[in-house]
Formats: C-alpha cells, sequence, structure tokens
C-alpha cells in the first residue's frame, strides 16, 4: 500500500471576479468595534466629568456671564467638537478642567491620526481576484440541491460503492442514478467531457487521486470532498508469490512514510500549472477569502489602541483629583460653590473694543 484514495467531486471551475470594499461600510472599517466602542464609551465620560468640574468646582468662573459656564449639552458639544479637531469658545478656566480638556485634546489628535492612516491604507489596498464558491462542498449538500446534475461510471467501484453501501446520503445518491441513467457515463475522459462543457450544470463522481490529478493539469476543473472519506481504499503493488519484490516494496514505502517522503512524491507528480497536490487535497481549497482575510491586516485593532486609552483614563483620574483639591481649597479661602471668582483684568493691552487709538 503506497497511498490511499477516497471519492470527491469534479466541477467547472468557478469564475473569478475582482473584489471590492463595501463603500458604505468603508468609514467604519478602520477600527474595531471594540475601539469604537471604546472612543464612544471615553466621550461619554469626558464630557460628565467636565459637566461636573464646572458644576461642583468653584475655580470655574466666567465674570461675564450669568449662567453656568458650562452646561450638560455644551459639555457634550465641546468634547466632541475636540474630537473632530475643531475649535471651541467655551473652554474650561480651572486647573482640573484644563487638564481633562489637554488629556482629551491628546487622545483625540492620536485616535484621527490612526484612523486616517488606517483608511488611507485600505483606500489604496488592492483586493485580488478571487473565485465565486463552490455550489456545493460535501455529497450530502449535493444530494440536498437539484440545479446541478451529477454522475458517474455506468459501472466499477465508484458505482458498486453506492450500490451497496447502506448510508443514507449513499441510498439517495444511489436513487438519484437509478432514476437517471443519462448522467452516467461509460469512461472518466466522457465524465470530465461533460463536466468542462457543461457551464457548471454537471458534476462527476470519481476516485480523489485522479481528479486531483486532473483538476492540477485543467485549469477549468475544481474538486471537493468536504473533508469526507467516503469508499476509503488503498492502491498497493500485486507481485507474482514466487518472487521477493513485494516485500521489498513494502519495506521502502514504510520507510518513505516515515521519513516524510513520500507526499514530496506525491506533490511532484499530482501536480500542474493549475495547483498542487498538497493544496489541491484540503478540504478548504475552494473556499473563497472574506474580505477580513484581506483586511485584518489594515484594520486598527485594541493592542495598538490601548495606549490613548490608557492615557486617557490617567487624564480622567487626574483632573477628578485636582478638582477635589481646588474644591477643598476654594473652600478654605471662604469660596462657595455658586459664587464666581472675578476674571482678572487684561493688562497687556487687549481690548473687546473695536476702537483703536491712534
Amino acid at each position: 500500500m503506497f497511498t490511499d484514495t477516497g471519492l470527491s467531486i469534479l466541477l467547472k471551475k468557478p469564475q473569478k471576479h475582482a473584489q471590492s470594499h463595501n463603500s458604505a461600510s468603508l468609514p467604519f472599517c478602520p477600527f474595531t468595534v471594540g475601539i469604537w466602542a471604546s472612543i464612544i464609551v471615553a466621550y461619554i465620560i469626558v464630557s460628565l466629568v467636565l459637566y461636573v468640574i464646572s458644576r461642583m468646582n468653584p475655580e470655574e468662573r466666567a465674570a461675564d456671564r450669568g449662567e453656568d459656564h458650562i452646561t450638560i449639552c455644551t459639555a457634550f458639544f465641546v468634547t466632541l467638537s475636540m474630537l473632530s479637531l475643531q475649535g471651541f469658545r467655551l473652554t474650561p478656566t480651572s486647573l482640573a478642567g484644563r487638564t481633562l480638556v489637554c488629556f482629551w485634546w491628546m487622545f483625540a489628535l492620536v485616535t484621527v491620526v490612526m484612523y486616517t492612516s488606517s483608511l488611507t491604507s485600505m483606500l489604496f489596498l488592492k483586493f485580488p481576484d478571487v473565485e465565486d464558491p463552490l455550489p456545493f462542498y460535501t455529497f450530502e449538500q449535493m444530494t440536498k440541491q437539484t440545479k446541478i446534475e451529477y454522475g458517474t461510471l455506468m459501472s466499477g467501484s465508484t458505482r458498486h460503492y453506492f450500490k451497496t453501501f447502506p448510508g443514507a446520503t449513499e441510498k439517495v445518491i444511489n436513487q438519484y442514478w437509478n432514476n437517471r441513467h443519462d448522467l452516467l457515463v461509460s469512461s472518466i475522459e466522457e465524465g470530465v467531457a461533460r463536466v468542462r462543457n457543461s457551464n457548471g450544470d454537471y458534476a462527476f463522481v470519481m476516485e480523489s487521486e485522479m481528479s486531483y490529478y486532473l483538476v492540477a493539469q485543467t485549469c477549468d476543473l475544481a474538486v471537493t470532498a468536504g473533508g469526507e472519506n467516503r469508499a476509503e481504499r488503498s492502491y498497493a503493488f500485486a507481485c507474482r508469490p514466487d518472487i521477493d519484490i513485494c516485500r521489498q516494496l513494502d519495506h521502502a514505502i514504510i520507510q518513505m512514510k516515515e521519513n516524510g517522503e513520500l507526499r514530496p512524491i506525491m506533490d511532484k507528480w499530482i501536480s500542474g500549472p493549475c495547483g498542487r497536490y498538497v493544496d489541491l487535497s484540503s478540504p478548504l481549497h475552494y473556499v473563497p477569502p472574506t474580505m477580513d482575510a484581506y483586511m485584518d491586516v489594515k484594520h486598527m485593532d485594541m493592542t495598538r489602541f490601548t495606549v490613548p486609552l490608557v492615557a486617557m483614563a490617567f487624564g480622567v483620574i487626574l483632573s477628578a483629583l485636582l478638582a477635589v483639591v481646588e474644591i477643598y481649597r476654594s473652600k478654605a479661602r471662604g469660596i462657595s460653590r455658586g459664587s464666581r471668582v472675578p476674571m482678572p483684568e487684561d493688562k497687556r493691552g487687549f481690548s473687546d473694543s473695536l476702537d483703536i487709538d491712534m
């Protein structure tokens, strides 16, 4: 015994098509779901902390305003404007508020840079052409569809297997062929030609090793068995009983299997310009790659986004501690939460008036 074989399904290879990204979802592709959720949570927390600092900290002052310096709506709008790298006039005046805003500015800047770089990479990413998926990958799936007809040799080990094996799928296939004798062919060549000329409407059940060889040599064919080992049997040499060549072959084959030399030989001889044996015999060979298979390297994952998140969390904690210090210091100075500390007069020559002394 030098190799094993089973049954596989020979089909017309699907057409190739150019793969492209979905333009509607492209703006959300640079970041993973976890990063988007982290940004939203950080935005809400920073906005609420900024509002609390504005309400509770007496150091927040606005000498020329009669209402609270930063309201809840204003706080959310301020953080959103900074996240989009836009300026806003109502900025905090306390040390705690300014510290929080500075960390949020840095977080927003890093986020925008990472988003822009990832989006740019995706825009210029060239997706290779991929094949459409096969209509089915297993014998069971083949029996549950009616679009593609399937056949095999009129006589031989494959037909005999489906006649005698008691499996449910085998019985369905055997009954199908009993009712459709026109799908059975007299030779492998006829079956292969029928697959190639059927425009994808005919499949041929045959031995796996032979199908792998045909697919490696003929680039418009595909083979699948879904990883199933149906009618598994072995190829071996037959020798006359009065010679010693079989024993020598057995020892040589066993040694080649143990040394790993047999698979490279199979890969050499059952391969061709259209594929290699080691690839064609894989059940996942004709499963088309998804878009994520090409875009995973372009996604900005949580691992690379950890640093700005940790820095932002540190900024929130630091600003909260500074706010506590400022509240305690204001109480020590006799400044209540509702009072306003007047703004120091600007002595540098700036004026709100449009009049200029000449």
